[in-house]
């Protein structure tokens, strides 16, 4: 760009006709040189933002050094230049105003109006384009959306409550909660659990979800099913509610299963009586596999070394060693031979005479034998005969025992006189041993008691 220092020089050389034009247009020129230093500027902002705009404005006049070197047409040429400059600044201007009311654009932040970017920088693409005007259209809308909505909404209004989910289900939803107790009134196989005698209460303490599985079920066919199959085996009606109580997992069971359990006592020749009891006693046997039941009682039969009766008598007497883990009665066995000092046949008479010595705890068992033995003084042999010693406590033949001493009576051996039977001391009520054994008065026992 020339300076007006130049522009007057070349001035000076024209005719005197010209001079008057020439002092007006050096006026435009210093308001031209102005608006130029103006837009120079704003190049130099839009540079540092990483574009670089054509100054189209100022460039597409004809004031240019080949122009200028006309002497006729300098002034002109300048005057038009300026004028065509001053009517697009004052448009540019006016639409700048317009966009900013219209859209709320800082133009501290943003320097130039998009209209401006169009003309200084080169053309975006045409998918820019159509993406600009794609999320300017989408912001418009959302903003709409919103102030209409937020017009419209009236927090005190009244608003229509939705269908409720269990007009389109078949049966009505259950409400979530951790016990049986709530879904009574929905669910028919808890009422009639409930009316068999079924204590819900425990049915839900169960491992494995049992109760969430039962609650799924129909009653009928589901369970009435596994009742009947239940009273055809020996369970009777007034012990069908205990006997769900404690195995309510029988529910879950296939039938077909079921039956194969029980063919499978059938095939060791037990009866249908000894079932019956078999599975009244320890409820959990149907549960159980048939290898699993086999297991066990081949354990049994190989450790004692049983005849095929002998193992039927100590499972019907006491059912729940088919139910118990083998590690317990290893354990007792150990602690009958190595601790109490019992020989392999004595074991296994006290295992045949008395069976539940083998689901008792062994620290039970040795403070029964521990006192018994060595306070009391009975001989090995004495306790074989008198197995039943070891269903006892501890705590209650020891004060017995003291009782008799105090009484005189304290005599075991039954070669001598007024001897007492351990059995009938371990196992009469308190009542009758002061009748029959301590021949005293229960109020004479319990007045002993309170000076232990």
């Amino acid at each position: 760009m020339q300076s007006p220092q130049c522009i007057m020089g070349m001035c000076n050389y024209s005719s005197s006709h010209h001079s008057h034009q020439c002092i007006t247009s050096m006026r435009k020129l210093e308001l031209c040189s102005e608006a130029s230093s103006v837009i120079l500027g704003h190049q130099r902002k839009l540079t540092l933002h990483g574009k670089s705009p054509i100054n189209k404005l100022f460039l597409s006049g004809t004031c240019s050094s080949n122009f200028l070197t006309n002497k006729s047409l300098c002034c002109k040429n300048v005057h038009t230049s300026i004028s065509h400059f001053n009517s697009d600044v004052e448009a540019k201007d006016q639409e700048i105003t317009d966009r900013e009311e219209a859209s709320n654009v800082n133009p501290v932040t943003d320097n130039v109006s998009p209209k401006v970017n169009e003309i200084q920088k080169p053309v975006e693409t045409a998918q820019e384009v159509t993406v600009m005007q794609g999320s300017e259209a989408d912001e418009f809308s959302l903003d709409a959306v919103r102030s209409e909505s937020e017009d419209e909404l009236d927090v005190l209004a009244e608003r229509k409550v939705p269908k409720a989910v269990e007009e389109y289900a078949e049966q009505p939803l259950m409400p979530i909660s951790y016990t049986l107790a709530s879904y009574i009134e929905q669910s028919e196989v808890l009422q009639k659990l409930i009316q068999l005698g079924v204590d819900l209460s425990k049915v839900e303490k169960r491992r494995g979800g049992v109760g969430e599985k039962i609650l799924k079920m129909n009653f009928d066919p589901d369970v009435t099913e596994k009742i009947s199959f239940l009273h055809f085996v020996g369970v009777e009606s007034d012990n069908l509610g205990k006997f769900l109580t404690k195995n309510p997992h029988i529910l879950l069971e296939d039938q077909e299963n079921l039956e194969k359990r029980v063919k499978y006592l059938t095939s060791k020749k037990f009866d249908q009586a000894a079932i019956a009891q078999i599975v009244n006693r320890a409820p959990y046997i149907l549960c159980f596999p048939v290898e699993r039941l086999d297991n066990r009682l081949g354990f049994y039969q190989k450790t004692f070394h049983l005849t095929g009766e002998e193992l039927r008598q100590i499972i019907t007497a006491c059912p729940k060693l088919a139910t118990q883990t083998l590690e317990k009665a290893k354990e007792n066995i150990f602690v009958l031979k190595q601790q109490f000092g019992f020989y392999m046949d004595e074991v296994k008479s006290l295992v045949v005479s008395h069976p539940r010595i083998l689901t008792r705890g062994k620290y039970k068992l040795i403070t029964v034998f521990d006192y018994l033995h060595n306070d009391m003084g009975i001989p090995h042999k004495l306790i074989l005969n008198n197995p039943q010693v070891f269903n006892s406590r501890a705590h209650q033949i020891q004060e017995r025992h003291k009782f008799l001493e105090h009484l005189g009576r304290a005599q075991y051996d039954p070669k001598e006189a007024a001897y007492v039977s351990l059995k009938s001391m371990v196992t009469l009520p308190d009542g009758e041993f002061c009748q029959e054994i301590a021949k005293s008065t229960i109020e004479e026992y319990n007045d002993f008691l309170k000076t232990i």
